[in-house]
């Protein structure tokens, strides 16, 4: 075996191995020279890898390194501001012995706190009774309206009727069968529209009612403020 031994650029060194028996087959003998430019091509190829590594080692690789640290600091800070608002706040829920001050001060908010509670269910119960009347009197005014619409119909069949007895009374020899059916349909119709004038006042008297009602409701909600202010004095 041949060893040949060829210094490059940088101090490198590479060795490769020729046996005797490849030497013989070759025609030509081996280009040293050849091999050396193309070691040293590759080399200097390597070189550039690896100051390009360096570079962007040193131009991106540290610059991240140290944004994250910065930033991991801050988180750190972070946390620590967030323990010492946890601590602050449990502190707080820790509440010392009342003096005889402060439990007339709690005793005045406890009191001012449930007079507050029932006004809200106070005015959460006049809302749902206001609900109700609206409800009421709308049932109340549709009523209304069938009975006024029923009245027109009424008015209607009795210009008919009175047409009809008209006619009857040209036609009919009898007068006094005419004047007896016309009577009957004048009273039928009387009693109609006597029956619609008691539905519309027990309408009326509901809807007074009603009104007395939201009267009474409003009264009631003007009764803790009225109790605020004595205490107060």
């Amino acid at each position: 075996m041949i060893d040949f031994e060829i210094r490059a650029l940088g101090g490198m060194t590479t060795a490769f191995d020729t046996k005797p028996e490849e030497l013989r087959n070759l025609k030509s003998p081996v280009p040293i020279g050849d091999r050396i430019i193309e070691l040293n091509v590759e080399n200097a190829r390597l070189r550039r890898e690896i100051d390009y590594y360096k570079t962007l080692t040193n131009e991106v690789l540290h610059p991240l390194l140290a944004h994250v640290r910065f930033h991991t600091q801050g988180l750190l800070s972070a946390i620590q501001r967030l323990d010492a608002k946890i601590e602050e706040a449990n502190a707080r829920l820790t509440f010392p012995r009342p003096t005889v001050h402060q439990s007339t001060i709690n005793e005045q908010a406890g009191y001012w706190k449930a007079l507050c509670e029932q006004a809200t269910a106070q005015l959460e119960l006049c809302q749902s009774q206001n609900r109700d009347l609206k409800d009421l009197v709308k049932s109340a005014a549709e009523s209304f309206d069938e009975q006024v619409m029923r009245n027109d119909i009424l008015q209607m069949q009795l210009d008919q009727h009175k047409e009809t007895m008209a006619e009857m009374v040209r036609d009919a020899s009898d007068k006094d069968y005419v004047i007896a059916a016309q009577e009957f349909l004048l009273g039928a119709a009387n009693d109609e529209v006597n029956n619609l004038g008691r539905s519309i006042t027990e309408k009326n008297g509901l809807l007074a009612a009603f009104q007395a009602l939201d009267q009474q409701d409003q009264t009631d909600q003007g009764q803790p403020q009225t109790k605020k202010r004595k205490i107060m004095r």
